[in-house]
C-alpha cells in the first residue's frame, strides 16, 4: 500500500461520518388528538451534510386501513426542521416514521405513535369545506387544503399558526396567523398575502386560501384581496361579495368573520378616491307602533310593520325585522323592502298562536359576525299576543 492510500483510508472513516446522518428524531404537536384536527410532525437529525441537499419524506398509516401508507415530504423550515401537517381521518392510533435520503443512502427513523379520538362533531370539521370568493379564489378549512391537489387546487395559502402543510414551494405559501377574531393581522403579512395571491392569479392558477375552520383568518384575507382589487368597493361592499358573491355566478361563502381592526388596516393601505366612504347607520325606529306597546292579535292574521332609516353615506344598509318568541324556537330576521326614501316594510302573515316580540335592526351586512360586526337595534320593542 502506498502512502497516499494509506493515508486516505486513515481518513476514510472519518469522511463516511461527515456525509452521513445521525439521530434521525421526530416529535408531534400532540400525542393524542381528535379525529380531524391538524397535528404538525417534526424530524431533527444531526449531520454535516447542507440540510437542504437532503431528500426528507414521511410514511404514516392511519387506523383502519391495515394497507394505506400515506406517503407526504417534508419541508425544511427556517429554523432547520423537517416538518408537514397532518389529518387523521380515522379514530384509533396513527404511525408514522422519516426517511432521510442523500447521496443514494437512506436513514430511516423509529416509528412514532398519535391517539386518536372521536370529536363531537362540528361543521367546519366534517370533511373538506371550500367556497368560492373570486374568479381564482377559494376560502376553505384545514381538511380542503390537506386534500387541495385532490380538490384540483394549483395552490395554497396557508394561514394556520402551527400546521405547516408540505406542498412544492412555487404553488404554497405558508404565512402564520394567530387564531380568533380578536387578534388583529399584522400590515405586513396582508401585504404578503395579497402580493402572493396576485402572483399566483396573474398565472390564471385556482388558488384555495386554508386557515383552520376556513372562517376568520382565510376569511380576512379574502376580504382584503377583494377590497384592494376592487377600488370602488368600501369594506363593507368587500365582506358582502366575499359572503356572498357577486353577480358572476360566484357565491360567496356566508360565514366568513374577518379579524378586528381588518377595515382601519385596509382603509389605511389601499385608499383610493374612487372608494366610496363607509355608511353610518345613525338609528332605526318603529314608524306606526310604541316601543314597548302590546298587540294582540288573531292567529292567521297580517301584520304590516313600518320603519324608519337614519343613515349617512352614499351605500344603504340593510334593514330588517327581528321576531322572537317565548317558545324556545329560533329568532327569525326577515329583510324589510325598502319603499320610499328611508322608509320600510315587512308583513308577517299566518302567525301561529304564542307569544312573540318584535325588534328592528339595520346593518351594513347582510349576514353578520355576532361578535364584531357593528348593528345599530331600536330603543326597545313590541310584544304580541297571538290568540286563536
Amino acid at each position: 500500500m502506498t502512502i497516499d492510500q494509506k493515508h486516505f483510508s486513515f481518513f476514510l472513516p472519518k469522511l463516511e461520518k461527515y456525509q452521513s446522518i445521525y439521530d434521525v428524531k421526530g416529535y408531534a404537536s400532540y400525542d393524542n388528538c381528535y379525529i380531524f384536527e391538524p397535528v404538525t410532525i417534526n424530524f431533527t437529525c444531526k449531520t454535516a451534510i447542507a440540510l437542504k441537499a437532503i431528500k426528507a419524506q414521511i410514511y404514516v398509516k392511519h387506523p383502519g386501513h391495515a394497507s394505506r401508507i400515506e406517503k407526504r415530504e417534508l419541508i425544511l423550515d427556517s429554523n432547520n426542521i423537517f416538518v408537514t401537517t397532518i389529518i387523521p381521518d380515522c379514530i384509533g392510533t396513527i404511525t408514522y416514521y422519516a426517511k432521510l435520503s442523500i447521496n443514494g443512502k437512506q436513514y430511516t427513523s423509529e416509528t412514532y405513535k398519535i391517539t386518536v379520538a372521536p370529536q363531537k362533531p362540528e361543521p367546519w370539521i366534517n370533511g373538506p369545506i371550500y367556497k368560492q370568493v373570486d374568479k381564482h379564489l377559494w376560502v376553505g378549512n384545514s381538511q380542503a387544503a390537506y386534500r387541495g391537489t385532490e380538490l384540483g387546487f394549483d395552490c395554497i395559502l396557508n394561514l394556520i399558526e402551527h400546521g405547516n402543510f408540505a406542498f412544492p414551494s412555487n404553488q404554497y405559501k405558508f404565512i402564520p396567523l394567530r387564531d380568533w377574531g380578536n387578534n388583529p393581522i399584522a400590515d405586513e403579512s396582508i401585504i404578503e398575502a395579497i402580493d402572493w395571491l396576485n402572483f399566483q392569479i396573474e398565472k390564471e392558477r385556482r388558488i384555495l386560501i386554508n386557515c383552520r375552520a376556513g372562517i376568520g383568518r382565510s376569511g380576512s384575507v379574502a376580504v382584503a384581496y377583494i377590497f384592494a382589487k376592487n377600488k370602488q368597493l368600501n369594506y363593507h361592499q368587500a365582506v358582502h361579495i366575499a359572503r356572498h358573491g357577486d353577480d358572476n355566478m360566484i357565491e360567496g361563502k356566508e360565514n366568513i368573520y374577518p379579524h378586528m381592526q381588518l377595515k382601519e388596516s385596509l382603509e389605511a393601505l389601499y385608499p383610493d378616491s374612487l372608494r366610496p366612504s363607509s355608511t353610518k347607520i345613525k338609528s332605526i325606529e318603529f314608524e306606526d307602533y310604541a316601543i314597548n306597546k302590546r298587540i294582540n292579535l288573531k292567529a292567521n292574521k297580517k301584520l304590516l310593520v313600518r320603519a324608519h332609516l337614519s343613515f349617512e353615506g352614499p351605500v344603504e344598509p340593510f334593514v330588517f325585522l327581528h321576531c322572537n318568541t317565548n317558545e324556545n324556537k329560533a329568532p327569525q330576521d326577515i329583510r324589510m323592502t325598502k319603499i320610499c326614501d328611508t322608509h320600510y316594510q315587512a308583513e308577517l302573515s299566518s302567525i301561529p298562536p304564542g307569544e312573540y316580540w318584535l325588534t328592528l335592526r339595520a346593518s351594513n351586512y347582510l349576514s353578520v359576525n355576532p361578535w364584531y360586526d357593528p348593528e345599530t337595534w331600536a330603543g326597545g320593542n313590541i310584544d304580541i299576543i297571538v290568540k286563536a
